[in-house]
């Protein structure tokens, strides 16, 4: 682990070490956590290597003045599961201090409590890689990132999420509460197009997208390389920057 990640745990996040932080089997887990933390603590704008910039980061959410404390970016909603709410967390912008943002720490614990005992209970469950690396969306990845949203637009924001529409989170402006705006995919979780296409192997870049979605902030090309299973083998390489 590198010496900074680990100086800045202990100063500012000394009761999640040695554990869960460090006793992370992935570094994409430490990285899914810690990304969450320096948010939290500093502020900021975050994004994966592979996610080119579209627009300038202070045209962010300029329609809406600024108005919020959190931008995250739905990639779907869907009423009918039990955890409708899906936000991506390969960018993720916010002033420091944000509640959501803290509640991280928590809900890692009980995704990792939970999934622990879910594969001891498993008949003749042995915990290797594939297993491990798969869970890694659920317990630290978008998917805590999500429940940590939930929760807060339900319980500190006041938002009755069971009234909550797919309309209601992709239209332009998204939905504000608590301080959270919550962009739709056209407009901070775009990428998609990219990675099929490039399974396909079709030529469709992220400059291709931006002029078929002209408002789109951001392209994610999802290289995935913290996968085991998922590579598209393609040249990693790096375009414009915010």
């Amino acid at each position: 682990m590198p010496a900074d990640i680990q100086r800045f745990m202990q100063q500012f996040y000394p009761e999640l070490l040695p554990t869960p932080f460090n006793d992370f089997v992935s570094g994409a887990e430490r990285s899914d956590l810690w990304r969450v933390l320096v948010l939290h603590k500093l502020g900021g704008v975050y994004a994966d290597m592979d996610v080119q910039c579209l627009k300038p980061i202070d045209q962010w959410n300029a329609d809406h003045s600024h108005d919020a404390a959190v931008l995250l970016g739905v990639e779907n909603y869907d009423a009918g599961r039990q955890h409708p709410l899906h936000v991506v967390n390969w960018v993720l912008a916010a002033a420091p201090g944000h509640p959501l943002l803290g509640s991280m720490p928590g809900v890692v614990a009980r995704a990792v409590q939970r999934q622990f005992f879910e594969l001891a209970r498993s008949a003749g469950a042995v915990l290797h890689r594939p297993a491990y690396t798969n869970g890694i969306i659920d317990r630290t990845g978008p998917a805590a990132l999500s429940t940590a949203a939930y929760e807060y637009l339900s319980n500190a924001a006041g938002v009755n999420m069971s009234t909550i529409t797919y309309s209601n989170v992709t239209s332009p402006a998204g939905l504000l509460a608590g301080g959270v705006r919550l962009l739709p995919v056209d407009l901070m979780a775009s990428g998609w197009e990219v990675a099929e296409a490039r399974k396909q192997g079709r030529n469709y870049t992220c400059d291709d997208l931006a002029r078929e979605k002209p408002d789109a902030l951001v392209c994610h090309m999802f290289w995935g390389s913290w996968r085991d299973s998922w590579s598209f083998g393609q040249e990693q390489t790096y375009n414009e920057e915010c």
